[in-house]
């Protein structure tokens, strides 16, 4: 074998190894890490086809937390039906249903509040909805959202 043989043999080694290693790159970079889901903060706003805007709260005083909700739809929304869920967040994690109410509305928003009055200082309270929107035309989204706060 000539010095031109062993130079382009070499260099295709090169190029090949080159390739190998970034496509190993590209592949560990774009690739979902296990734990992506618990990555999305709770209160995340999504990509929602019918639905503006949710808006969720929870106000403490003495032992009485007020929870709020807003949902907000397109122009073409005529009605909403949700279901708001109050649970307390345990220490391991794992969660207590506390109350829930069922709302609905005839048109575009939906406003809700409500009371629960057994909190105690210290613990952590979620505020979920579940919501069906349906327009005018009859297509319907069901849609979710929650908020927590610490008393």
């Amino acid at each position: 074998m000539g010095g031109g043989e062993k130079m382009k043999r070499a260099i295709i080694i090169v190029t090949v190894l080159v390739m190998v290693f970034s496509l190993g790159v590209v592949s560990a970079s774009t690739a979902p890490s296990n734990n992506a889901i618990k990555e999305i903060p709770p209160d995340m706003e999504l990509d929602w086809a019918n639905v503006t805007s949710i808006s969720l709260g929870i106000s403490y005083s003495g032992t009485t937390a007020t929870c709020s909700g807003l949902i907000r739809g397109i122009s073409s929304v005529n009605s909403i039906s949700a279901t708001f869920t109050l649970r307390r967040v345990n220490a391991n994690g794992t969660t207590t249903l506390v109350r829930t109410w069922s709302e609905s509305s005839s048109t575009s928003s939906l406003n809700f509040s409500g009371t629960y009055s057994l909190v105690s200082r210290g613990e952590t309270y979620r505020l979920e909805v579940v919501a069906t929107v349906t327009t005018t035309s009859g297509s319907s989204e069901t849609v979710r959202d929650s908020f927590e706060r610490t008393y």
